[in-house]
């Protein structure tokens, strides 16, 4: 089969559409398939991509997202000739300016499948998305198959832009976090982009805490990630004397990334919304990280077998409490980890990987019929 993924955005990231289709196209690779890209920018190590556009910096969800400028129909429309593909799978919500260009060429021979993967944070981006979702309904009608990575994703998808999808969740390779590194019994890390959704403050606020009002200093906290917030959250480390427990390393390797999750004992992300997964929680279970999570609805359906793991944000002191306790109970540090073991078989690249092709081939038999018709 050979197969284009296509994503608005740059490839060169390890964001989570990124890691999406970068963890995929290699499985798919792996399992005898041909894979391309059609990006708008950059290039993957490990296939031919095509990059049709540039970008622009854009705030979203609380998130600085990068948006594609126009791409040439033209071009586009010369590689589906070249590269004759058998299916195109597009990450959704797309740009009218490049994925939208790359439907309206597309042959009607070659299936289209779709994967929707945000969930809103606040009123304003769902409005926004809702005007989106309009703007791009005509087209709709074209996709084969559309899945989402959550039924948070797929809730949304149906509010806002119409959409009915059935859920198949994102795929992670699991093996590449399964090192064998000692683990460091008192760290705890955080690893995501240091904007408010995420929630970094709020853990800061809760080791302030441990720190100040619990006396508990037996342990490090390891933040991984760059953002606009991190200048507020270097100034809040200092204010509350948390400089000899926190320390920031900014952005770094995904194999450093790696190395780090698997000398930690413990993970926290508590995110206070907009997340429609939540791949750095099985990241970190694969790491043999105790993981801990906000309760929104995205993190909640990936910890949904180890409801113990997961907690309000804005509870301080509860979170405190359960950090301390996954750094010091041992019993419920084996009981955590045990469970979370057990989850990862979920969503690991080898189990969501052939759900994927399955619907890629209902996608084209579908094709198949209507010419047939």
């Amino acid at each position: 089969m050979k197969i284009g993924l296509v994503i608005d955005d740059g490839i060169d990231s390890n964001d989570g559409v990124q890691q999406y289709v970068k963890t995929i196209g290699k499985w798919f690779q792996q399992s005898g398939h041909e894979v391309m890209y059609i990006t708008s920018t950059g290039k993957a190590d490990h296939a031919p991509t095509y990059s049709v556009s540039r970008n622009i910096r854009v705030r979203f969800n609380k998130n600085v997202l990068r948006v594609p400028l126009g791409a040439s129909a033209r071009q586009l429309r010369a590689i589906l000739q070249k590269e004759d593909f058998d299916v195109i799978h597009i990450q959704m919500p797309y740009s009218p300016l490049l994925g939208g260009r790359l439907i309206h060429v597309l042959p009607e021979n070659v299936a289209l499948v779709g994967t929707f993967h945000i969930a809103p944070f606040g009123g304003m981006q769902a409005r926004f998305s809702k005007i989106l979702g309009y703007v791009l309904k005509p087209q709709i009608s074209r996709f084969q198959s559309i899945v989402s990575v959550s039924p948070a994703a797929s809730d949304f998808a149906k509010k806002a832009f119409g959409i009915k999808s059935i859920v198949v969740p994102n795929a992670v390779n699991a093996k590449a976090y399964a090192k064998n590194s000692k683990k460091k019994a008192n760290r705890v890390v955080f690893v995501g982009r240091l904007v408010h959704r995420k929630g970094c403050l709020q853990l800061l606020i809760a080791i302030s805490h441990l720190v100040n009002n619990n006396q508990f200093t037996d342990f490090e906290l390891v933040i991984i990630g760059d953002g606009p917030e991190k200048q507020a959250l270097q100034e809040y480390i200092n204010a509350h004397s948390l400089t000899k427990q926190v320390k920031m390393l900014g952005r770094i390797s995904e194999h450093k990334k790696q190395e780090y999750l698997a000398s930690a004992q413990v993970a926290v992300y508590p995110s206070i919304g907009g997340e429609s997964f939540g791949i750095v929680l099985i990241e970190a279970m694969a790491a043999g990280c105790v993981t801990l999570a906000g309760n929104n609805p995205g993190y909640s359906y990936v910890m949904k077998k180890c409801p113990d793991a997961i907690f309000d944000p804005f509870a301080y002191e509860e979170m405190a409490q359960l950090i301390q306790k996954c750094l010091t109970d041992k019993n419920f540090i084996t009981n955590l980890r045990s469970q979370q073991s057990y989850l990862i078989s979920e969503f690991t690249v080898e189990t969501v990987g052939p759900q994927i092709l399955d619907q890629y081939r209902y996608a084209i038999e579908k094709i198949k019929l209507k010419a047939h018709n």
